[in-house]
């Protein structure tokens, strides 16, 4: 292959032979290298030299030489390649450099030589900046991966980074640690978790390697001592017992666990081992308090101990010891209770003395029954003992034969029953104790025969005869029923009845021949279980009719009826006397609003026809009013125009003419107006004229020609004067002080 590939090259160069001079040329040679004096292998290669050749035959060669006897070698790898390297085994000092080796190359008859420098470098190993160093970790906070320490150092002749590893740890107990830590990135770190350990320190041991040939390297040694080591907490002691008494109920403190924790971290405490004594019991993890739980008792008889085991543990690990407990419960005399009591019972009268009415010895019981205790019985109140008794095994008797007829004796008893152990404890109860009323007499009626006289006029259902009969017993056995036997003489069941309350009465009219006898016999019974009965028996006999009769029920009737058409009467009359009066005043009323109307009429100027019927109906407030306004109204009109008329001097000639109309919307007659002399302004005026009344009516007013003439320059004057009277007409000072300098004194109530 190699033969192939260099056959053209040959070829080619065997033509430029014979037409071409030869030509070498070393290349890429660069001018210096640097070898380690102490490589770990040898040969060591330094560099690979290029030769380039033209022209010629043959193929290139190279050669070397230096001056440290033959410690260099050119091998020629391929065509045009030569390989730089050391021999096998050389020998170099470091103060002995730099070397200098010349490569001389040759092709046919042409050579060429260079020189390559060869530094020869001392091998210096690793130095670490601190030669002892110590660090210090929290074992609480310090976690895997966490650096603990970062390594410095210096290597003059490998500028590169070192190659550190763990050489070996060994903690404060001489346990190795070695896989404890590592180092990554010229950094030592923790490998695993160190919260649980319980060493104090590790002595951790790092080698430090340069990248020569051969490796140099540099053992570095650091302390990592170890803070905040993590103290299992642990009880102060390993058990206790407590004692309390029987009966202790409710949330009550049994004890308080004792315990340390060396770091003073908080603690739970909780139970070991999880079984029924804890039910009733309340355990507090963060203080170690043990409570009865509210709802429960200590009971020396259902169980006179408990056992709690308790464990304790920090936020890091549990503690090496256990806690146990025992509540010893002490034994106490306890009272007897009633249970299952009945509150009431009921016997029958008649019942005899010693006659059970009830057993109470299931009834009462005593929770002591290590050593069992006997219990009594006995009423509390010595009334009591008179009716009833009770001996020592809680069975209650009769004292007496009870009848429940006998109004001396009581039908119920409230009892009041004690039991008591030997000891003395006790408790009572209550029983009611009801006598049930029997049946035991039957009715009586007083008397039992009877004989009456029944009447011609007697009315049906009317009562001839009420039967007096009683029943001792109570209740539904003294309720009585009554019912008419039938007899063979007398009809009796026919003509005659009885009701629920004894009364007798005939069911009946009948005629029945004067002075017949009926014998009529009447049943009476009571409602008892079984029913008890008697019989009464009434002789009636038919009597002849009456020879008076009377009617005191038709004159009691005619009083009556009299009465009432009195009564009716006497409120018709006043009812129409209270009417005539209402009609009369009424009638007055409407005759003085006539009058008063008439007068009215009279006296106004202007007559309008009233709507009203002869003034029976008078207007309303408002409609008066209004009436009165107008009138005021048109009076200061009036008053106005006149008083204008008066100043500017025109006369009720000048006024008005026979097609004139007034302005003033108060008709006036020319019969009534009369020429009124006109006062005089000025200074020298002595007297002033006043209009008043009927007088101020009568003044002529303005036409409305002469109010379309234009005014003369006298009548503009008094016109204006007019107007600032007017204005002053609130002000009196003003007012009269202007009227006195127009030489007139007049009375302006016109409109302001």
């Amino acid at each position: 292959m190699e033969i192939s590939r260099w056959l053209p090259i040959l070829l080619g160069c065997s033509l430029l032979h014979h037409t071409t001079a030869a030509y070498v040329e070393i290349g890429n040679l660069p001018a210096s290298v640097a070898i380690n004096e102490d490589e770990d292998t040898w040969p060591v290669y330094l560099y690979s030299v290029r030769v380039y050749t033209s022209g010629g035959t043959g193929f290139p060669s190279c050669t070397l030489s230096d001056t440290a006897n033959f410690r260099f070698s050119a091998t020629d790898t391929v065509t045009g390649q030569f390989e730089i390297s050391t021999t096998s085994s050389p020998s170099f000092d470091y103060t002995a450099s730099p070397v200098t080796l010349t490569v001389e190359c040759t092709y046919d008859v042409k050579s060429d030589s260079k020189d390559l420098t060869v530094n020869v470098e001392q091998n210096v190993p690793p130095s670490f900046s601190t030669t002892t160093p110590s660090v210090d970790i929290s074992a609480k906070t310090t976690r895997p991966g966490q650096i603990i320490y970062t390594f410095s150092y210096t290597d003059t002749d490998s500028p590169r980074p070192l190659h550190l590893s763990v050489l070996s740890a060994v903690d404060s107990t001489g346990a190795d640690a070695t896989s404890e830590f590592n180092v990554s990135n010229d950094a030592l770190f923790l490998e695993s978790d160190i919260k649980l350990v319980k060493v104090t320190s590790y002595t951790v041991t790092v080698v430090a390697g340069d990248n020569e040939r051969p490796a140099n390297s540099q053992t570095f040694t650091i302390t990592v001592n170890v803070n905040d080591i993590n103290l299992k907490p642990e009880f102060l002691i390993n058990a206790l017992s407590v004692l309390f008494p029987e009966g202790t109920a409710g949330r009550t403190l049994l004890h308080t666990i004792r315990y340390s924790d060396g770091n003073g971290d908080p603690v739970q405490i909780e139970y070991d081992i999880q079984d029924a004594n804890n039910a009733i019991f309340d355990l507090v993890p963060s203080t170690g308090e043990v409570y009865l739980l509210t709802g429960n008792a200590f009971d020396y008889e259902a169980q006179p101990t408990y056992t709690l085991v308790a464990k304790i543990k920090d936020p890091l690990e549990s503690g090496d010891n256990t806690f146990t407990l025992t509540v010893i419960v002490n034994d106490t005399n306890e009272a007897p209770t009633w249970t299952g009591i009945p509150t009431a019972i009921s016997v029958d009268e008649n019942q005899a003395v010693g006659s059970v009415v009830e057993t109470l010895s299931t009834h009462c019981t005593d929770p002591d029954t290590i050593p069992p205790e006997t219990i009594s019985y006995e009423f509390l109140f010595s009334t009591e003992h008179t009716y009833f008794a009770i001996n020592s095994s809680g069975v209650v008797t009769f004292a007496v034969l009870f009848d429940y007829d006998d109004v001396n004796l009581a039908n119920e008893f409230n009892l009041t029953i004690r039991c008591f152990d030997n000891s003395g404890f006790y408790d009572d109860t209550y029983l009611t104790v009801t006598v049930n009323d029997v049946n035991d007499n039957s009715p009586t009626c007083s008397p039992s025969t009877t004989s009456l006289s029944l009447r011609y006029d007697q009315n049906v259902s009317e009562t001839i005869q009420t039967l007096d009969c009683t029943d001792i017993d109570s209740t539904v056995n003294a309720e009585l029923e009554y019912s008419i036997l039938g007899h063979a003489m007398g009809y009796g069941t026919t003509y005659f009845q009885v009701d629920a309350t004894g009364n007798v009465s005939i069911s009946q009219t009948f005629q029945m021949d004067f002075n017949t006898t009926f014998y009529v016999n009447i049943l009476v019974n009571d409602k008892g279980t079984p029913p008890l009965s008697t019989t009464v028996t009434l002789t009636v006999t038919y009597t002849e009719r009456p020879l008076n009769i009377t009617y005191s029920k038709v004159e009691d009737c005619f009083a009556c009826t009299t009465s009432a058409i009195t009564i009716l009467a006497a409120f018709g009359l006043v009812g129409f006397m209270v009417t005539t009066c209402f009609v009369v005043l009424l009638i007055l009323k409407c005759c003085y609003d006539y009058e008063q109307w008439k007068i009215k009429k009279a006296f106004s100027k202007k007559r309008k026809r009233s709507w009203r019927c002869f003034g029976c109906c008078r207007p309303s407030e408002r409609e008066k009013r209004t009436a009165e306004k107008a009138v005021a109204r048109r009076r200061r009109d009036e008053e106005y125009i006149r008083a204008r008329n008066q100043l500017m001097g025109i006369t009720e000639e000048d006024g008005l003419g026979p097609e004139d109309t007034v302005v003033s919307s108060i008709p006036t007659k020319p019969a009534m107006r009369k020429k009124r002399p006109v006062p005089v302004a000025g200074p020298s005026a002595t007297a002033s004229t006043s209009l008043t009344g009927r007088e101020r009516d009568q003044t002529p007013d303005i036409g409305i020609r002469s109010m379309q003439q234009p005014l003369t320059t006298s009548q503009k004057e008094q016109l204006e004067k007019f107007q600032t009277m007017k204005k002053n007409a609130n002000d009196p000072a003003k007012h009269n002080k202007e009227q006195a300098a127009s030489g007139m004194v007049w009375a302006f109530q016109g409109r302001k």
